[in-house]
């Protein structure tokens, strides 16, 4: 999402760097508030699940995928 928005590269003098890269490093505060309110997002619209209270994050179509599978084998 964020190299949606933002650009893959970010120039910084000379160099050319991932734009996601620079965000981590150089503020790692609000790297990770913005990461939880991105999967804050996506667990209220359902697209992502946790059982683990957020430490882990599950696709939802992964899971429905899995047990589909493991259904038919059983």
């Amino acid at each position: 999402m964020i190299e949606d928005c933002y650009g893959e590269t970010t120039k910084v003098g000379f160099l050319d760097l991932l734009t996601v890269e620079v965000m981590k490093d150089q503020d790692p505060i609000a790297w990770d508030i913005a990461k939880s309110e991105y999967m804050d997002g996506l667990a209220q619209d359902e697209q992502v699940i946790t059982f683990d209270n957020g430490s882990n994050y599950y696709w939802l179509h992964d899971i429905e995928n899995f047990v589909e599978e493991n259904l038919e084998a059983a």
